[in-house]
């Protein structure tokens, strides 16, 4: 997914362009073909607006332990056991 449309929007676009690359979570995902969604990509985001990242995923067994493997570190994480949500603690 290219994402480099965020780096002409407004400063929180470009922060999440820079948090998203810096983590380099969309290639982490590229196997689940992510999009980011929500309020940040249209620009209607608030300040206690969070980032959605939907995936295809046609094996959660396989998607979890990419999840746990990756972000096991972060302060938070959890897997929704219906492959809906993954939420980290990830900071800029």
């Amino acid at each position: 997914m290219n994402i480099d449309y965020l780096k002409a929007g407004s400063i929180e676009q470009d922060e999440v362009y820079h948090l998203l690359t810096k983590h380099k979570l969309l290639d982490t995902l590229q196997d689940y073909d992510p999009i980011l969604v929500g309020t940040v990509p249209i620009g209607v985001h608030t300040s206690s607006s969070d980032l959605d990242i939907i995936c295809c995923i046609r094996n959660f067994t396989a998607f979890e332990q990419l999840i746990q493997k990756r972000f096991s570190s972060e302060s938070r994480r959890r897997v929704d056991d219906r492959g809906l949500q993954v939420y980290t603690g990830m900071d800029a």
